[in-house]
């Protein structure tokens, strides 16, 4: 088995699934400003404290605080930071905008990658 074209498989997939949760995330409406006042902390699989701001926001009148999507191993930011989310309905979290991961970044450079193995590749076998 070739182990290049399995890795170059795995990057286009995960780079497309990237890159259309954002575009997903971007259609479901305009970033609205949350303020974060707080931090729900957990443990990841090794135990280790992760930290996911809780936002407070208003839409159509109504005030809503809920958790955001990404954890991260450090608090990113302060009480009363004002942050753009994302609000999608039926959800009980908020899509951060413009966070410390951004999708489309890493999904562009996964689809860079698996088009260089694809391309690496083609050409080890001339």
């Amino acid at each position: 088995m070739n182990y290049s074209l399995f890795i170059a498989a795995v990057s286009l997939i995960v780079g497309l699934y990237l890159i259309f949760s954002y575009i997903k995330t971007k259609n479901s409406g305009d970033p609205i400003k949350g303020v974060v006042i707080g931090y729900l902390e957990e443990r990841d699989n090794r135990m280790k404290p992760t930290y996911n701001p809780i936002v407070k926001f208003e839409l159509n009148g109504e005030s809503y605080e809920m958790p955001t999507e990404l954890a991260e191993p450090k608090k990113m930011f302060e009480p009363g930071d004002e942050i753009d989310i994302y609000f999608i309905q039926g959800k009980d979290y908020v899509m951060r905008a413009g966070g410390k991961k951004n999708s489309l970044k890493e999904g562009l450079t996964l689809l860079a990658i698996s088009a260089a193995l694809l391309i690496l590749n083609l050409l080890s076998k001339k």
